[in-house]
């Protein structure tokens, strides 16, 4: 596919076929003048990310296959220097790279920073890394270990593991801000869970992609049980599909961390009391949702946040667990506290209504607000929830408590019907009164 359009002038098949020839993936051998073509068509039609494919590869060296290239510093800087001046992140980037090594260029850490900050701004993780360090050495920057950290953490939000090692170093109390502990050993953590060593996390997806959920299930549950946060969000998340646990021992499912299996079985093997009624065994559905919640709970302490809601919704419908509104809130005001959408939506459903805490119906206009500033996708259901907020406030006024109602139908409910019509057409005529593609 991406050799048939790439060969028709699809630019991004022609940058992806470049990298796969470079590298020697995607089921191609490593062959540098494969990579050189394809480079060379995307930049003929006018494509800037063609000269910082050249540029890496001239950088790099390719070493297998039956066109090796040897290294050329000279050449990765003259395509580096024509995407940059393009405004292509990793030209600017590469260019960095080449000023601060003294490759194919004199050493020049103010350029190397000047590059840097110019891909930085761009949003590219590479850059935001290299830039940081420099302003942690104070290298071609004054010293600023703010300036730092606010470049190492851009980086490693985009997952640049480097970056992580970084901020692990710094706040281990060895690289100059106050030691904390509890952040050092997270970002410490992050990076040893990439190592190469760990290819089940791989593996586990790979069989789920396949429908394999029994398989999945197991490879997730044994990095689950060393430590991993992504195997237990994941069994979490299977458990609570109720996928992949069909073959595994009912008693497997039913140790959960609330039941300890001693006291399960010092109670079984007591004398049931005169007129006591055992227990109903419970359903394998409930079974599942405590494994989930359990789960849940384990990733959400290293800080997943979609668990933390995960959990909250498990204590709003007591699934795996009793209703608990009050804990519902907690969870979801701690997933607020990181601006969460979906958390802050929910606080103000619970404010409006009353659920778990007071009714307020200010403090819930300012949790919608707050839901619909987060993110974009939450506009539509944001509006839908104010116009219905509006109508609660409105009809609050009116005597006998606001219950009115029209032929046996409640006001409230008629104005909330109109006012989602309405919002219906506002959302279709703001797409230019065009069907939203599915």
């Amino acid at each position: 596919y991406y050799q048939y359009t790439a060969d028709k002038g699809d630019l991004q098949s022609q940058m992806i076929l470049g990298r796969a020839y470079m590298f020697g993936t995607r089921g191609v051998q490593q062959d540098a003048a494969m990579a050189e073509e394809y480079f060379n068509k995307a930049i003929e039609a006018g494509e800037a990310a063609g000269h910082g494919g050249l540029g890496q590869l001239y950088a790099q060296g390719v070493e297998g296959g039956p066109n090796p290239l040897p290294r050329n510093y000279t050449h990765a800087a003259i395509h580096f220097k024509k995407g940059a001046d393009l405004g292509h992140p990793v030209s600017q980037n590469g260019m960095g790279f080449l000023y601060m090594g003294g490759h194919g260029v004199p050493v020049n850490y103010t350029e190397a920073a000047r590059y840097f900050r110019l891909a930085a701004d761009l949003s590219n993780p590479e850059a935001q890394y290299n830039l940081g360090v420099l302003y942690m050495n104070g290298e071609g920057v004054p010293k600023d270990l703010s300036k730092a950290l606010k470049y190492l953490q851009l980086a490693s939000q985009q997952g640049q593991i480097l970056a992580h090692y970084q901020l692990g170093h710094l706040y281990s109390g060895t690289g100059g801000l106050q030691r904390n502990c509890n952040l050092g050993v997270k970002f410490y953590k992050a990076v040893c869970e990439k190592g190469a060593w760990n290819t089940r996390i791989a593996d586990a997806y790979a069989h789920y992609i396949h429908g394999d959920y029994f398989a999945a299930m197991l490879e997730y549950l044994i990095v689950a049980e060393e430590g991993y946060e992504i195997g237990q969000q994941n069994v979490a998340y299977l458990a609570d599909q109720q996928m992949g646990l069909d073959d595994i021992p009912r008693e497997w499912i039913h140790s959960v961390a609330d039941t300890p299996a001693q006291n399960a079985t010092a109670e079984s093997n007591a004398e049931p009391e005169a007129g006591h009624q055992p227990e109903p065994e419970k359903s394998l559905q409930v079974l599942y949702r405590e494994r989930a919640l359990m789960f849940y709970r384990r990733s959400a302490e290293q800080g997943n946040v979609d668990s933390l809601i995960r959990i909250g919704d498990y204590h709003y419908y007591g699934m795996g667990t009793k209703v608990d509104l009050a804990k519902s809130v907690e969870k979801y005001r701690e997933a607020g506290d990181r601006a969460h959408p979906q958390a802050l939506f929910n606080l103000g459903y619970m404010h409006e209504n009353g659920l778990g805490i007071p009714k307020d119906y200010h403090l819930a206009k300012r949790y919608y607000d707050q839901a619909g500033s987060q993110s974009d996708k939450a506009w539509a259901p944001v509006q839908i929830a104010l116009l219905h907020l509006y109508a609660r406030m409105y009809f609050a006024t009116w005597p006998t408590d606001g219950q009115w109602t029209i032929r046996g139908y409640n006001v409230e409910d008629i104005c909330l019907a109109v006012l989602v019509g309405l919002l219906t057409i506002l959302f279709w005529l703001r797409q230019g009164g065009r069907p939203v593609p599915a």
